[in-house]
């Protein structure tokens, strides 16, 4: 019965501390459209075009063409846990050593946007954008105790964004729609979920011609998911986030950009009742994200690197390794060709990957655990000018 106690607890608490990670911690991608994330995530002060809507909306009021784009992203994540030979287990002053291997692993998936800018007047733009994201997450023990679960958390939003001008300074704003939905599968049980709530988003853009830079300011508010079901009773949050970017164009086909981002995670649960759903295990991130573009006529080149502080204090730093977006280094490259005058092909690549010892104390027990874990994402989209 012991021995039984010693495996069962650590997936146990693994698997709980997993669900709220996995369902709040980091969903938020990088970036929304193949040709921010080919720079890194930069995009609230460089222009995309018609995917500069799910990025920041008060660029597209720059743009000259009505534009359509629509893109597919495939999301290799595999996620493990190896509690191996430096796996300690320990009940007081019982220490075990094991030769565990838990894994935590998540499907590949593919994620779709869609975005658009239509020029209304010379100073009015308004614009569609869908983006869709989808995680899922198994955990499996090959000791084969019956712990087991697969759970799939879904987040499509839809921003409909209107873009105005003044000669070289751009507002817009925009209403956000989005839509969660989390079931999944934990030993016998279940879990089901599902809300659509709004939010809005606010965007600033002003451009130096003369000395080639612009600067760029976006907000996008948070938005308040109600969850009432067997796991508690609260709010369910996607983050608000707030950034500013610079670009500078230089040498005529070159810029340099660089974003910093503020996520505001401390407040992704809010009231809620179940222990391991608590607002202090959570802190606001900073993203950091610099890119560098080169461009032509027929095809441009970008290269990008991002840093994503923690998610989590140290009363919950244990759980690190669970979110699939705990990552910290990721690193972007791609470019763009241009087919003709109206049609156009973008690409990304992005790459991350990063291990860890973590100590998870129960008390007078817990275990300790090696972590790796790695991430990549390819990115294509072709885009219609007219």
């Amino acid at each position: 019965m012991k021995k039984n106690f010693t495996k069962v607890l650590p997936i146990a608490s693994l698997v709980f501390c997993s669900l709220n990670v996995f369902a709040a911690g980091g969903f938020t991608p990088l970036a929304y459209d193949t040709k921010s994330l080919s720079m890194g995530g930069v995009g609230i002060a460089t222009s995309f075009g018609a995917q500069s809507a799910l990025e920041n909306p008060a660029l597209m009021a720059f743009e000259d063409e009505n534009e359509l784009s629509l893109g597919v992203n495939y999301i290799e994540q595999p996620r493990s846990i190896g509690i191996g030979s430096n796996f300690t287990w320990w009940i007081g002053d019982n220490r075990i050593s094991g030769l565990y291997d838990f894994n935590f692993n998540g499907d590949n998936k593919y994620k779709l946007s869609f975005s658009s800018n239509y020029k209304v007047v010379d100073n009015l733009h308004i614009g569609l954008a869908l983006s869709n994201s989808e995680l899922n997450a198994r955990f499996t023990d090959p000791l084969e105790l019956s712990y087991l679960y697969d759970l799939t958390l879904k987040r499509r939003r839809v921003i409909l964004p209107v873009a105005y001008k003044i000669e070289d300074f751009a507002c817009s704003i925009s209403l956000i729609q989005e839509k969660q939905s989390w079931y999944g599968t934990i030993d016998d049980g279940g879990y089901n979920y599902s809300s659509i709530d709004y939010g809005y988003g606010l965007g600033l853009a002003y451009k130096l011609r003369n000395i080639g830079l612009t600067f760029g300011l976006n907000y996008k508010s948070a938005i308040h998911h109600t969850l009432t079901n067997n796991t508690g009773v609260g709010e369910l949050n996607s983050a608000a986030e707030m950034g500013a970017g610079v670009e500078w164009m230089f040498l005529e086909n070159n810029s340099i950009a660089v974003d910093y981002k503020r996520v505001y995670s401390s407040k992704i649960y809010k009231d809620y009742t179940d222990s391991f759903f608590v607002e202090d295990r959570y802190k606001d991130q900073n993203v950091f994200s610099i890119g560098y573009a080169y461009k032509n006529e027929k095809w441009s080149g970008r290269v990008g690197y991002s840093h994503i502080s923690d998610i989590f204090t140290q009363s919950g730093i244990w759980m690190v390794g669970l979110t699939p977006y705990a990552l910290k280094e990721y690193y972007t490259a791609g470019g763009s060709y241009n087919i003709n005058k109206s049609f156009s092909l973008d690409m990304a690549f992005m790459y991350a990957k990063g291990n860890q010892t973590l100590v998870f104390p129960i008390g007078d027990a817990g275990f300790v655990y090696d972590i790796n874990s790695k991430r990549k994402e390819l990115s294509l989209s072709v885009n219609y000018s007219f």
